[in-house]
């Protein structure tokens, strides 16, 4: 099975403003969907309470201390534990599991994935969540498809010329040689 992590941030790695996006961008959210679509995806307890409900399309899968308190809200599955969540979606048949946010379940997850959905938002934004992640703020330098950094290796590049936002796949390289 496949973990990947989903990303879209703005030119100061800005994520959030108070559990929303500080951004409308209808290309990143095509983006979103293309990834995420009949695939499980997982997201921690505020960024699941900031979105409000399960999306539709996908297994909603929320990382939390307290499961419990999602016990009533329809098609999301609470676990206090990843590996929890992985046997589930194999069980359920996936073969990718998207980590969706925030940057706390990111931060906990980041050694786990195998690819980085990226995209970057060219504005700066009044947005209080950061990404502090180095890893994800350093690939994002990375424009050669022959590049390795840290063992991770640009796989596909696409450039919004509407809205220009870039949209990056990133993928771990096996035996990396630097």
């Amino acid at each position: 099975m496949i973990f990947s992590l989903i990303v879209a941030h703005d030119l100061d790695f800005v994520i959030g403003q108070d559990d929303k996006l500080p951004w409308r961008s209808k290309e990143d959210m095509q983006w979103f969907v293309r990834k995420t679509k009949n695939k499980a995806i997982v997201m921690g307890s505020t960024t699941a309470k900031g979105i409000g409900r399960a999306l539709p399309g996908r297994t909603h899968y929320v990382l939390t201390s307290n499961p419990s308190q999602f016990e009533s809200i329809p098609d999301i599955i609470a676990y206090s534990s990843f590996e929890d969540i992985a046997v589930d979606a194999s069980r359920r048949g996936y073969n990718e599991v998207v980590i969706c946010g925030g940057v706390s379940i990111y931060k906990q997850l980041i050694d786990r994935v195998q690819k980085i959905y990226v995209t970057e938002i060219p504005i700066h934004s009044n947005g209080n969540i950061k990404l502090d992640i180095d890893l994800i703020q350093e690939l994002g330098k990375v424009l050669s498809y022959t590049t390795v950094h840290k063992g991770w290796v640009l796989e596909t590049h696409e450039f919004s010329w509407h809205e220009r936002c870039r949209f990056s796949t990133y993928v771990k390289v096996q035996n990396p040689i630097n």
